[in-house]
C-alpha cells in the first residue's frame, strides 16, 4: 500500500504543478478539484484519515467554488461557513495526535481564502497553509506529495517577491 501511495502522490503532485501555472481558473479548480480527490486517496493508502478527510473536503470546497465561478459569483458566506464547520466537525472525528490538526487548520486556512479579495493576504495563508501541509506529509509518510508543497512554496515566495509582499506598506 505504500508504494501505491507514493505513486498517486506523486500524480497527485504533477496535477497540482500543472494547476499552479494554469492561466485560466476554470482549468486551475478543474486540475485541483482532480488532485485534491487523488491526495486524499493517497492519506487513506497511508491511514491517515485527518489529511484524507482535509484533502476530500478541499476538494468539495473547489467543487463549490468552480460552480460559482462558472456563473461569475462568489460562494455565498453561508456555504462557507458551512464548510468551516463541516472542517472542524471532521477534526474532531479524525484527530490521532497533534500532527493530525495540521490539515484542518490548513482546510481551514483555504476555506477562510474564499472570502478575501486580498491577493496578499492569499498569498500569506497560502504560503503558512502549504508549510504546515509539508510537515504533515512528511511526518506521515506521504513523500512525493511533498514535491507539490515545495513547487507551491516556491511559486507563492516568487509570487510575494515580485508583488512586494514583503515591503512595508
Amino acid at each position: 500500500m505504500h508504494i501505491a501511495a507514493q505513486i498517486v502522490g506523486f500524480i497527485a503532485s504533477v496535477i497540482m504543478i500543472v494547476a499552479v501555472q494554469s492561466d485560466q481558473k476554470k482549468y486551475f479548480l478543474s486540475y485541483l478539484i482532480l488532485c485534491n480527490f487523488l491526495f486524499a486517496l493517497t492519506f487513506v493508502l497511508l491511514i491517515q484519515y485527518a489529511g484524507a478527510t482535509a484533502s476530500l473536503l478541499s476538494a468539495i470546497q473547489s467543487v463549490v467554488v468552480y460552480e460559482h465561478e462558472k456563473r461569475g459569483k462568489n460562494a455565498p458566506k453561508w456555504l462557507v461557513v458551512i464548510l468551516i464547520i463541516a472542517i472542524l466537525v471532521a477534526g474532531l472525528f479524525t484527530y490521532t495526535d497533534p500532527y493530525s490538526i495540521l490539515p484542518i487548520l490548513c482546510t481551514l486556512l483555504f476555506a477562510s481564502l474564499v472570502l478575501t479579495k486580498d491577493m496578499r493576504l492569499v498569498r500569506i495563508e497560502t504560503l503558512i497553509a502549504m508549510l504546515l501541509w509539508s510537515i504533515y506529509d512528511f511526518v506521515s509518510g506521504a513523500y512525493t506529495i511533498i514535491l507539490s508543497d515545495g513547487f507551491t512554496i516556491a511559486s507563492t515566495l516568487i509570487a510575494m517577491i515580485r508583488y512586494g509582499d514583503f515591503k512595508k506598506k
